[in-house]
This record gives structure tokens, C-alpha cells and sequence, in this order.
């Protein structure tokens, strides 16, 4: 607690951003469940063999897409934990001076109220950087599909 929530043997902020990042899995992740779900199914028609490969790879850049948003997401509400937290003396005095048994639980409870109680900043933040993620993951898509479609004219410009 002395430490304002950054130590070598534990990182608070590091937790703090991991649960944003559990928050954007939550979210982003059953669009992108649902997303696979569907071109799984154009992938296993038959009658869309040809859109196979081009299929795959939304899949496999979709996932890389996600990959870095969870990350940037991560590092995002790390940031924004240490902005919200780091400077205040009186949470960590409060913290410090909890002892005894249960103290791991109380100090999650203590953490929780404060969050709840003053980050309407960082909660808008959080929620902000899903959005701005999901949005970009949304553009890869679009690109994925503006090129294929600018190849398939370019193809059938050719053929004629």
C-alpha cells in the first residue's frame, strides 16, 4: 500500500487492468463468437467452397484484430486505474491501515467501493476504449470485404 499499488511482487493496476480487459472479452467476445459462428457455417457449405479461403482469413484477421484490441484495451485501463488511483493518499492510507484477518478481502472491498465511488471518469473510459476497439475490429472486416469485392471486379474485368 506504501507503494501506491505498484510492486515488483504486486502490480494492483496490472489487476485492475486485467478485469478491463475480462470486461471487453465479455462484450467483444460474443459478437466475435457469433461473427464465427456464421462463417463457420459459410465455410461448411458446400456451395461456397470457392469463398473458402477468403472466408478463413476474415476468420484468422478477425482474430488477430481481437488479439491486439484485448491488449491495447489492457494496457488502456491500466493507465487509466494508475491516473485514477496512484495520487490518492488517502485510499492507500486507508488501505494501510486495515490489518488482521480478512485483510486480502477487505482490501478488494475497500478497492471496489472506491472504483464505484469516484471513477465515473474511468468507467467512461473503459467503456470508450471497448467501443473505439470494436469499432476498428468492425473497419478490418469492412476492409477484408471492400478488398475482396474490388478483387472480384478486378477478376471479372479481366474475364470479359
Amino acid at each position: 500500500m506504501r507503494r501506491l499499488g505498484e510492486w515488483y511482487n504486486l502490480d494492483y493496476y496490472h489487476h485492475l487492468a486485467h478485469g478491463v480487459r475480462r470486461l471487453a472479452v465479455a462484450q467483444i467476445g460474443t459478437k466475435i463468437a457469433d461473427l464465427k459462428v456464421i462463417v463457420g457455417n459459410l465455410v461448411a457449405n458446400d456451395e461456397l467452397s470457392p469463398a473458402k479461403e477468403f472466408l478463413d482469413s476474415i476468420s484468422s484477421r478477425v482474430d488477430a484484430a481481437v488479439d491486439e484490441a484485448y491488449k491495447r484495451i489492457q494496457a488502456a485501463g491500466r493507465e487509466a486505474f494508475i491516473q485514477f488511483l496512484s495520487h490518492n493518499q488517502e485510499f492507500w492510507a486507508h488501505c494501510e491501515n486495515r490489518k488482521g484477518l480478512g485483510y486480502r478481502s477487505a482490501i478488494r472491498d475497500m478497492t471496489d467501493e472506491e472504483v464505484k465511488r469516484n471513477s465515473t471518469e474511468a468507467q467512461t473510459l473503459v467503456r470508450g476504449l471497448i467501443v473505439l476497439e470494436w469499432n476498428r475490429i468492425v473497419s478490418v472486416i469492412e476492409r477484408l470485404l471492400q478488398e475482396h469485392g474490388n478483387s472480384l471486379s478486378d477478376h471479372e474485368t479481366s474475364d470479359a
